[in-house]
């Protein structure tokens, strides 16, 4: 999971606040929670949202590629279509 977490240009204190936040890490509880959200497909939700929402994504994330993600769900979203 940490490898493609943050990007080689992230900064140290960004890099020591997520660690600080690991430690906490509870596999039993998180796990769960996790799988659920991983397996879930949302993106039909998107087009039941009524208000302005901000879609943040980027050319960096190799999890949520830019080109598959953001700017599927940006054509998708219904300001766009209006």
């Amino acid at each position: 999971m940490l490898p493609t977490l943050l990007t080689a240009a992230a900064s140290p204190d960004v890099v020591e606040l997520v660690a600080t936040m690991m430690r906490d890490f509870r596999p039993t509880g998180v796990r769960p929670a996790v799988t659920a959200l991983g397996a879930a497909d949302l993106r039909d939700v998107l087009t039941t949202i009524a208000v302005p929402t901000l879609l943040i994504y980027g050319d960096a994330d190799v999890r949520s590629p830019a080109d598959v993600v953001g700017r599927t769900c940006a054509h998708a979203s219904p300001a766009r279509r209006s």
